[in-house]
């Protein structure tokens, strides 16, 4: 699901931002995991006069993602793309490390890199929408601005994303 949301180049939301609307060189999306749980991110930069737009863009490619299972194209373009993908987290000493080594950090099964392809290959559309339903929830996203002030402030809060903190420079909190 997150592949083809924003986790690769093809991915729905990079599409829209870069290539059909021009706002970004690029964005990407994905999850972060732990033993106990972990968290989505979602990050790039776009214009100051067009974040509120390619904010808006976000979500509503994100809604689409939970509102309707994807066809059976892009299903297999992005699993493809994650399958072709496997060798190269394994391409270098330090790779394999890291790869087992993360097994290990969130107590996955030894054999859990062997099964990436078989497990890749599980995923059905139904499957994919599930994902995006149980662990993709719009109002719970947090979104983080840094820009021009006067530029970005009007456009985030014609969003209605409240409540709305600003920060100095600094990091302190402005009233």
């Amino acid at each position: 699901m997150n592949a083809a949301l924003g986790g690769l180049f093809t991915s729905r939301i990079n599409t829209q931002l870069r290539e059909v609307k021009g706002y970004t060189y690029g964005v990407s999306s994905g999850y972060v995991f732990g033993r106990d749980g972990g968290h989505f991110s979602l990050r790039g930069s776009v214009r100051a006069d067009v974040t509120g737009a390619a904010l808006a863009d976000t979500f509503k490619e994100i809604k689409a993602m939970r509102a309707k299972a994807m066809g059976r194209t892009e299903l297999e373009r992005v699993r493809n793309a994650l399958l072709l993908s496997l060798p190269g987290q394994f391409d270098t000493n330090a790779a394999i490390t890291e790869g087992y080594g993360r097994v290990w950090t969130l107590g996955l099964p030894q054999n859990h890199i062997e099964q990436l392809p078989a497990a890749l290959q599980a995923v059905t559309a139904r499957s994919a929408l599930k994902a995006a339903l149980d662990h993709l929830d719009p109002s719970r996203l947090i979104v983080v601005a840094v820009g021009d002030q006067p530029k970005v402030a009007s456009q985030l809060e014609a969003l209605g994303r409240q409540p709305m903190r600003l920060w100095s420079d600094e990091g302190l909190p402005k009233p």
